[in-house]
């Protein structure tokens, strides 16, 4: 006969309610178990791992600027950081660069001096096994939930401009309505000819991708007008370089949520804006400047890569507001005050958005980032088209195209999106 326990352990017939001895109430066990594992089970199948915010740093340049980031950045809930490099970037012999909280994945398979080319860290990345486990594990989502992920890469080298690319695009198939943003440094004008190569090839390849769009924001920064800016930090120090690069990033990334993100990619969608180029202004002093107008034109003057103010479509403004100047500067007077001058500045512009964000602070600073989108390519990648055209014009010269990975077909594929963005953004203007 089948027999069940009460909680003391005392024996009873199964059909009883109540234990004989002590009169507590019988329990199934076994029947409890199933129950409660299938409440477990459908718990871990509603249960998921994913980040709001991924930030990636790629290839040398972005693996230093996110170790600085993620170190001087305030730990945010469902928010990670990754790196990728070759395995050359992490020899012992290379200047160890600070790592925050990031979490880091290594390249398989480079050969020797590949992180000089974009065309060998592109086919590594694709061909790399482990980078779609690694992304899902780091947590970017499978389901259909907005993802803000955000790259910061220097375009010169083979794996910012290779692997960057690639990185997004497996972003993007894991889950497809993510929203992407690239921070993509070019390189001076100065630096060698294939630098310039890979810095024309990266950013083609964020435009567009085997076909598909890629990137929704590409902010495009040159080395030679990133050194001319200066800043102000929290604690009243000067910002220069990659202490921009981080105050850019927290803007971009760290500030604006999920809805702003997706005001941002869908403005920028439906006008077919993807590049843009930011004036920053960091830490400006209301007392000094007297106005937001000024702070805004004081950021104007230095933009980051060069732009032509009568190209300008769209302009968005990154706010950071203290709470001691919120009486003055209220959400109203932002947009009124930014939208009077953009309008001004920019004779064929055609949209803009404020997003702003309010700062527990006594101070009377104010940072701004003016995202300029719009101009043509041809335009803010002058230094960088004229080093990628004769570097393919040597590579054609001495026979060495198959050499560095390159074929017709992949030439005509790079130069047919820069053409189509370009000759796109044209018949807008018109």
């Amino acid at each position: 006969m089948t027999e069940i326990s009460c909680v003391n352990g005392h024996v009873n017939p199964v059909d009883k309610k109540q234990c004989a001895i002590c009169g507590l109430p019988l329990v199934e066990y076994k029947e409890e178990l199933d129950l409660l594992l299938k409440r477990l089970r459908g718990r871990l199948l509603t249960f998921e791992f994913s980040a709001e915010k991924i930030f990636v740093g790629i290839g040398t340049a972005g693996k230093k600027i996110m170790g600085g980031f993620s170190s001087a950045t305030v730990q945010i809930p469902r928010t990670v950081y990754l790196t990728f490099d070759s395995p050359q970037e992490k020899a012992p012999s290379r200047v160890k660069t600070p790592q925050g909280r990031a979490k880091e994945y290594t390249f398989k398979d480079y050969p020797p001096g590949g992180g000089l080319y974009c065309t060998v860290g592109r086919r590594v990345s694709m061909k790399d096994e482990g980078l779609e486990p690694f992304l899902l594990n780091a947590g970017v989502s499978q389901v259909k939930e907005g993802q803000n992920i955000i790259i910061v890469a220097a375009m010169g080298g083979g794996t910012g401009s290779g692997a960057g690319p690639v990185i997004v695009s497996r972003c993007r198939e894991i889950n497809p309505e993510a929203h992407t943003f690239a921070i993509a440094i070019t390189p001076a004008k100065a630096e060698a000819n294939h630098n310039h190569f890979n810095a024309y090839y990266g950013i083609s390849s964020l435009l567009n991708f085997e076909g598909q769009l890629n990137v929704d924001v590409i902010v495009v920064l040159n080395y030679d007008e990133l050194q001319q800016v200066t800043g102000v930090g929290m604690q009243g120090e000067e910002l220069k370089l990659d202490g921009l690069v981080i105050a850019l990033m927290q803007m971009l990334g760290q500030d604006i949520g999920h809805s702003g993100a997706s005001r941002v990619a869908r403005l920028s969608e439906g006008l077919g804006v993807q590049a843009y180029v930011p004036c920053l202004g960091v830490g400006r002093s209301m007392e000094i400047f007297g106005s937001l107008t000024n702070i805004l034109e004081s950021a104007y003057l230095l933009p980051m890569a060069p732009v032509e103010k009568d190209n300008i479509l769209v302009a968005y403004l990154l706010i950071r507001i203290p709470d001691r100047l919120s009486d003055v500067l209220t959400d109203t007077v932002i947009n009124e005050r930014f939208d009077s001058w953009a309008k001004a500045k920019f004779p064929n512009l055609k949209a803009s958005l404020c997003l702003i964000t309010r700062l527990q602070e006594r101070t009377d600073r104010v940072s701004v980032c003016v995202l300029l989108g719009g101009d043509s390519l041809d335009n803010t990648l002058q230094n960088t088209k004229k080093g990628y055209q004769e570097f393919l014009t040597y590579l054609n010269k001495s026979g060495q195209m198959e050499k560095v990975g390159l074929y017709d077909d992949t030439i005509e594929t790079l130069t047919a999106s820069m053409d189509n963005y370009n000759n796109n953004l044209q018949r807008l203007r018109s």
